[in-house]
């Protein structure tokens, strides 16, 4: 698989018309929308739909890989699969999932910085 990293300055529009795609979002108004999105569907309900959306940027990958799809949609399921572990973040800790991105993307660098660091 030859998938070249995007262009930083290259964009991507929406394509679904759900209201007002451009419209940005407070911090608070965006951690309120995942919060009431758990609220009002649910712990086992958002989990399943995880699940749903990691299957979908799964198939858009291997799609795209085989030349079948656009980066376009890859962009987008990676936007769904963003923001249900955000879900699950709230579901499961806030708190603990920074934690826990800090100690990996610490220990990512550290690989980086020094190959020969264990894997």
């Amino acid at each position: 698989m030859n998938i070249q990293p995007a262009d930083v300055s290259s964009t991507v529009e929406p394509s679904a018309p759900y209201g007002n795609n451009s419209a940005i979002l407070s911090d608070k108004e965006f951690d309120q929308i995942i919060r009431l999105a758990v609220e009002t569907f649910g712990t086992e309900s958002q989990t399943q739909m995880l699940f749903e959306e990691m299957a979908e940027l799964q198939e858009a990958l291997c799609k795209l890989a085989r030349g079948r799809d656009t980066r376009a949609h890859v962009c987008e399921e990676i936007a769904d699969v963003l923001i249900m572990c955000l879900q699950m973040a709230q579901i499961y800790g806030p708190k603990a999932v920074e934690n826990w991105i800090n100690i990996k993307i610490n220990r990512l660098k550290n690989r980086l910085d020094n190959p020969q660091y264990p894997q």
